[in-house]
């Protein structure tokens, strides 16, 4: 019981992880195409 339930929260965290890992690369890009938002959010 205890194993499962320790795999099934490293599956979670595996997808959490990779959908920070999209979620970032995405914003990036979208900083690089438009450099004016990046000033509008960081200033």
């Amino acid at each position: 019981m205890y194993i499962n339930q320790k795999r099934t929260e490293n599956k979670i965290r595996q997808i959490i992880n990779c959908f920070l890992l999209i979620h970032k690369h995405l914003w990036f890009n979208i900083l690089k195409q438009y450099p004016k938002a990046k000033n509008h959010f960081f200033y």
